[in-house]
């Protein structure tokens, strides 16, 4: 539409608002693009007395079923498409969204461990760090007073001229100017004369427990907000926390992969990176490349390295995002190289299929991991015999008390009596065996958890859609698949914990271990925060009505709290594990924040349920002009804002100048 009215100097927000009735209780408000406005309300009663009330608000375009049309589309390919904040059939949701993106941004200036401590005033003295060795020397130090000097404390150390950090555990001091960290400095040269401070987890939320603020990527969970309700105050909070994970020293701007401190993938949360990286910092993208060189064998080598499943998962997707984001082309084709080889080193031999109705299910099973030592057992015994075993009183404890030898079909439950004796509660049925390597776990053997299904799906998934190959595209929707037969838990209408280990099958619902049953029927539909994300995406690809009917399905057991009726809720049951006197608010549990809104991607099923945005709906418009109004003049410059704020120019000079609306969006500025 074209707006005679000028754009006014006084304005609070991306464009000036048209208020059909200032004087009407609902007036209609025209005029909007994506961003935040400030209003001010006047009422003025009849003795001319007025107050005013000042309204933030921010402003999303969307289809006619409330889908975002996001300006750039790297935000529906990352976060999943969204729903306008307020839509949602489980008003809920959108409550607990609001509260826990609140919540968790304002720690940021309220929690003391919040604060970026590798920024602390540098203590007296300075450091030498020696290419190859874990011992620190240093000049002017006190480091008997200074740390603990037992592994419970850390020291960050300011190198590259203080541009950059790296962070050691201290092992041991031998003195005040000498001690021991637990890695060799892994740069090939010596540092010396480096400012230090100490820091860790005595003094901040960053790493280590269900406590640290971006276990599960809370910077996804920030971005995911501001891309529902286009307020500014959700991008600055996404913006602070990305800013501090990429110079907090594990990461190191990109470094920590030749520094002294590294993270589990899992806790590496790269994915709010690249959004940053994508929102103004491309340096960002730049920085990682040092990550994607030196993990490269993670990725490609057919060696597994960790027993979680998810480990890998991360790993595959995060060289999904260098593939598609990259910003040079011989990169993002070479990393696109590293996931086709480890699609056929690693995930290839780590698939199992099952037919079900003639659907292909796949599921990912981690080779086992066994534990120090070896055992002796006869059949028909309870005893079991360790040979070089360190077994302690917590071994077969309450909640790891099951025992699998190499090979075998079962598992036993187990009973500490010394630390080369284990016995059994039920005699054991195997043939004798002599020298067995074991493993002694709460799940044992080889079996899978659905829930991380939900990591390395989404991790195929993207893998095809980057790459256009066939094969990833198969794993990931077979595996979703799998988990609507096999992951999915009907008795309570969450996901089960374990299927297949030995102690699981054929009838996991009789075992609390496989149903997470003892900590309560809320924490196995708790789990199904980890598989949302993947959900939405494989349900766009394959259109799959019986996929959308399990991901209605797991949120509304969760989020059907009563007094939140919406299209979809029972009105009979909610998760408690999201209440107000939750973990995830009394101890600031911000991993289960990150779990249900960041990297499990929940709020992307808001909008991958209704088969995510419209397709543009392009059409023409001519704009008439004479140009000899203005003397000399041989064109005219149109620019074209769409509600949300993607701008397009044109350069006529024959009247009239054609350009292109998006109908879907409604009205626009010329």
């Amino acid at each position: 539409m074209i707006q005679p009215k000028p754009v006014q100097a006084d304005r609070d927000g991306p464009t000036q608002l048209f208020i059909d009735n200032p004087n009407s209780p609902q007036p209609i408000i025209n005029g909007m693009v994506a961003g935040t406005y400030n209003l001010a309300l006047e009422v003025t009663d009849g003795t001319r007395v007025a107050a005013t009330s000042v309204l933030s608000f921010g402003a999303m375009a969307s289809d006619e079923n409330g889908v975002v049309i996001q300006r750039d589309p790297w935000v529906d390919i990352i976060l999943g498409p969204q729903l306008r904040f307020g839509l949602s059939p489980w008003p809920w949701f959108d409550e607990r969204q609001k509260k826990l993106t609140e919540f968790y941004g304002g720690l940021l200036d309220t929690d003391p461990g919040y604060a970026e401590y590798w920024d602390a005033t540098p203590l007296p003295g300075s450091l030498t760090l020696t290419a190859g060795s874990a011992i620190v020397t240093g000049v002017g130090t006190s480091f008997l007073t200074t740390f603990n000097c037992n592994g419970t404390d850390e020291l960050v150390a300011r190198w590259n001229g203080g541009a950059n950090r790296v962070q050691f555990t201290v092992i041991s001091c031998q003195s005040n100017t000498q001690l021991t960290v637990h890695t060799p400095w892994a740069r090939g040269v010596t540092e010396a004369g480096l400012a230090f401070s100490r820091g860790g987890p005595d003094s901040a939320r960053w790493y280590g427990s269900a406590t640290s603020n971006n276990f599960y990527d809370n910077v996804m969970a920030h971005y995911a907000m501001y891309y529902r309700t286009g307020h500014v105050r959700y991008l600055t909070v996404a913006r602070r926390l990305a800013d501090a994970w990429w110079r907090f020293p594990p990461i190191d701007q990109g470094k920590n992969a030749v520094g002294g401190y590294g993270l589990q993938l899992r806790n590496r949360s790269l994915t709010g990176l690249f959004l940053r990286g994508l929102d103004g910092r491309p340096e960002i993208l730049d920085g990682m490349r040092a990550l994607w060189e030196n993990d490269q064998s993670v990725v490609t080598a057919p060696t597994w390295q960790a027993e979680d499943i998810r480990e890998h998962g991360y790993e595959h997707y995060f060289y999904s995002l260098a593939a598609r984001y990259d910003r040079d082309p011989a990169n993002r084709a070479k990393y696109a190289g590293y996931l086709t080889a480890g699609l056929a080193n690693k995930w290839s031999a780590a698939v199992r299929s099952q037919n079900v109705s003639a659907t292909e299910t796949i599921t990912w099973i981690p080779p086992l991991g066994f534990r120090p030592g070896t055992v002796t057992v006869e059949t028909g015994s309870t005893t079991v015999v360790g040979n070089a075993t360190n077994w302690t009183t917590n071994t077969c404890s309450l909640n790891y008390d099951w025992l699998y030898l190499e090979g075998d079909v079962r598992a036993y439950r187990c009973q500490y009596v010394s630390p080369t004796v284990l016995r059994l509660v039920s005699p054991y049925l195997g043939p004798s065996a002599s020298n067995k390597r074991h493993q002694q776990a709460n799940l044992v053997g080889p079996g899978t958890q659905p829930f991380m299904q939900g990591i390395a799906g989404q991790a195929m998934l993207a893998h095809a859609e980057v790459s256009g190959e066939p094969l990833p595209a198969r794993y990931g929707a077979a595996a979703s698949q799998w988990l609507r037969f096999f992951g999915f838990r009907a008795a309570t209408g969450g996901i089960y914990f374990g299927r297949l280990f030995p102690m699981c099958e054929p009838t996991p619902d009789t075992v609390a271990v496989c149903t997470l049953d003892a900590d309560g029927i809320a924490a196995g539909r708790f789990l199904a925060g980890e598989i949302m994300g993947f959900l939405g995406t494989a349900s766009l690809v394959s259109k799959d009505d019986a996929l959308k009917a399990l991901g209605d399905s797991l949120m509304t057991v969760n989020f059907s709290k009563p007094g939140f009726p919406g299209l979809l809720t029972s009105g009979t049951v909610y998760n408690e594990n999201f209440d107000d006197n939750a973990l995830i608010f009394t101890t600031k549990k911000a991993k289960d924040f990150g779990f249900w809104w960041g990297f499990g991607g929940a709020p992307g099923w808001l909008g991958a349920r209704l088969g995510g945005p419209q397709p543009p709906q392009m059409v023409r418009n001519a704009i008439s002009f004479i140009l000899d109004q203005i003397a000399d003049s041989t064109s005219i410059r149109v620019k074209v804002l769409a509600p949300n704020a993607a701008v397009r120019e044109y350069r006529c000079t024959e009247s009239p100048c054609m350009v292109d609306l998006d109908k879907r969006q409604g009205g626009h500025w010329i």
